[in-house]
């Protein structure tokens, strides 16, 4: 069956071969086009924090910007997965990592783009972070010890969907951080 394709199954000559092993082959990054803007992010300094303000009035007077937005023009959330359908591309009220942007810049160049992000001043509030996973667990073991309030069905339906099940912490899916499957309280 082989015989009856001339593409398929058989080795083809790399036309490009040349260019990549020289370096010399374009790629994205390296297209310079007439007005062509820069966009940078500015990441969130805090693990986890209330965003109390956001000024960018420094960075939009800066010769050479275009554009800056903050989580509050872009309101909508998205999501391709079902487990992301809540997302915002940036942050709109709290930041639940560092690193997740806040804000973004379009300018003329990186530099500019740079200077414009030094310019953006955001206030945040802090919240306790649960960084380790042994910090949330008192606050779980504490809910299962109220017995009068267990026996409730508003309180064992919640139970059921935090997945907490006698002495075992089951957790179904974790972002950003790394966790043992199973703990024994």
């Amino acid at each position: 069956m082989a015989d009856t394709f001339s593409v398929i199954g058989r080795p083809r000559p790399r036309v490009d071969a040349m260019e990549q092993t020289m370096g010399r082959t374009m790629y994205t990054d390296d297209l310079k086009l007439s007005g062509m803007l820069v966009g940078r992010l500015l990441p969130s300094t805090q693990a986890l924090a209330v965003i109390k303000s956001i000024d960018t009035s420094g960075a939009e007077e800066l010769d050479g910007v275009k554009a800056v937005i903050t989580g509050a023009d872009l309101p909508i959330t998205y999501g391709i997965l079902p487990i992301s359908q809540d997302e915002n591309a940036l942050a709109t009220d709290r930041v639940r990592y560092i690193g997740e942007p806040v804000a973004a810049v379009a300018a003329i160049d990186a530099q500019t783009a740079q200077r414009a992000l030094d310019l953006i001043d955001v206030r945040f509030e802090p919240l306790e972070s649960r960084l380790l996973l042994d910090c949330g667990v008192g606050e779980i073991a504490s809910i299962t010890s109220v017995s009068s309030r267990a026996s409730q069905p508003l309180y064992r339906k919640g139970l059921r969907a935090c997945s907490l099940f006698a002495d075992t912490v089951k957790v179904l899916m974790l972002h950003h951080c790394c966790s043992a499957s199973k703990l024994r309280l």
